[in-house]
């Protein structure tokens, strides 16, 4: 009853912090103390600072304040009101908070020269045996590391499997205000070169719990710890690095937040320190930057298409040298070079099966094909089939221009659509954030028609289908590769 309301504490942080206390900018007054209110539950505390990871901690009761004792004073000699005197104002805080040693997470800038990553997928997948469980009786105890109960379940049936969490979502917020997604509303801005995915699985999962049974003062508070597992993924999803992280969350009062909110909470936080070692790991930095692709497409020997005997010359004959790619995801297009068996696709149709490749003819015939080169960077792929005596389409000398009519070939929805024909113009030429110049078309293309020839009315290939805006009320904006780019990225020599 003669206790104040609030404790004045001594806090200590780091120049630069900014410190809130339940949600209240913390202030000290002319003697450098800080009024803290006493309340049940942990105190939730955020250390901020521009350009670093906000830091998450509480504070809680240490002890009876001095003045309990006062209890029994109204009642007399008898002593037990003391004991059932368990109102905020029976306790204390520590009086010195010291937190000058505590450095917040900085977030690792992204250069201009780096690729943009986002999240692709965030699962749990965590045997019984890799999780464990610490409860303390009170913030003390933690500190001093003393819990009553310490659990490892050793059923691996006991565990957690979450493939899709949803959690990627929280992260790629994340990626956004830190520029490492681009918002700029542009058609053309993702490919090889620009563009990293990022898979990420939680391994190994434990949590401290603050709790006592039965005591009001002892709101929940919690604080998860991860060991992740990190893919990234290039552009065509080719696994191409892994990193495994360990990360830990701040402390989340239940007092403040709410149960439900501060387990929320504290995942992400958790999650969020998990990516930021992650981005900060040198392999990583690396990757961000490899531009090695680049280097593989140089030193490839030119291939000589010699003039075939027999040819596609109109376009009523253009089914002869248009093929279906069977792959183990589905199918895409492609279409006949050269007589002996030499076929272009797109690299995205072949990327995850460059060991199960069929061809489909126009005669429905199938033979088995494989990756002789390729070029991430413009997505495109050589592949050889042995066989001879085919009908080739001719590579035109000329580029594609604009208004000009064209026609798709390939396969597209489902295989028995193969050798489809569409006709279109060629609506614009347009060059992408990474250079790379493409033919705009509004030729009739659909899913399994990537690979296939853009054909002029010679029936010649002046481009190769690559890719198609989706959208609902989205129609008739396809692209294609220039014939010129699959000749000077494949090194294709053409003697006609």
């Amino acid at each position: 009853m003669l206790n104040s309301k609030n404790q004045r504490v001594v806090i200590q942080k780091q120049e630069g912090q900014t410190l809130v206390v339940d949600g209240d900018t913390a202030v000290a007054n002319k003697k450098g103390k800080y009024l803290i209110e006493r309340k049940y539950g942990a105190r939730q505390l955020v250390f901020s600072q521009e350009g670093y990871k906000d830091r998450y901690d509480i504070q809680a009761f240490k002890g009876n304040s001095p003045l309990k004792v006062l209890s029994f004073v109204p009642f007399g000699i008898l002593l037990y009101p003391m004991f059932y005197d368990v109102f905020p104002k029976a306790y204390r805080y520590n009086g010195y908070w010291d937190y000058s040693g505590v450095e917040l997470n900085k977030w690792p800038t992204k250069q201009e020269d780096e690729k943009e990553i986002y999240l692709n997928n965030v699962e749990i997948d965590v045997d019984g045996s890799d999780m464990s469980y610490r409860q303390f009786l009170s913030y003390n105890k933690y500190l001093k590391k003393e819990s009553t109960t310490d659990a490892e379940y050793d059923d691996a049936d006991e565990g957690v499997k979450i493939s899709e969490t949803n959690l990627e979502g929280l992260l790629n917020e994340i990626l956004l205000e830190q520029g490492y997604i681009d918002t700029t509303n542009k058609v053309l801005k993702n490919s090889y070169i620009n563009n990293l995915k990022v898979n990420a699985s939680i391994d190994k999962m434990s949590l401290d719990y603050i709790k006592r049974p039965g005591m009001k003062m002892y709101y929940p508070a919690m604080k998860y710890s991860f060991v992740m597992e990190w893919e990234i993924l290039d552009y065509y999803d080719d696994i191409v690095l892994t990193v495994n992280t360990e990360s830990s969350s701040g402390f989340f009062s239940a007092a403040y937040y709410g149960f439900d909110k501060a387990i929320e909470m504290s995942i992400k936080d958790a999650l969020e320190n998990g990516m930021i070692e992650f981005l900060k790991n040198s392999e990583v930095q690396k990757m961000m930057i490899d531009r090695s692709q680049k280097d593989v497409e140089k030193e490839f020997e030119p291939i000589v298409i010699k003039r075939p005997k027999k040819r596609v010359t109109r376009l009523a004959e253009s089914t002869q040298g248009s093929v279906t790619i069977i792959v183990k995801e589905g199918h895409g297009s492609g279409f006949v070079i050269s007589e002996d068996g030499y076929i272009v696709t797109n690299y995205h149709v072949v990327a995850q099966n460059t060991d199960s490749l069929n061809v489909v003819f126009n005669d429905r015939s199938k033979t088995i094909a494989k990756v002789v080169r390729s070029s991430k960077l413009h997505d495109l792929a050589l592949i050889k089939v042995d066989t001879n005596g085919l009908s080739p389409f001719i590579i035109s000398d000329s580029d594609a221009e604009l208004a000009q009519d064209v026609y798709a070939i390939g396969t597209p929805t489902a295989e028995d659509l193969g050798q489809s024909i569409t006709k279109g113009i060629v609506s614009g030429i347009r060059k992408g954030d990474d250079g790379n110049t493409l033919i705009q078309t509004d030729a009739s293309v659909n899913g399994g028609n990537s690979g296939g020839a853009i054909l002029n009315t010679q029936g010649e290939v002046v481009g190769i289908v690559s890719s198609k805006i989706k959208g609902y009320g989205i129609e008739g904006i396809a692209f294609g590769i220039p014939a010129r780019t699959l000749r000077e990225n494949l090194k294709l020599e053409f003697k006609y």
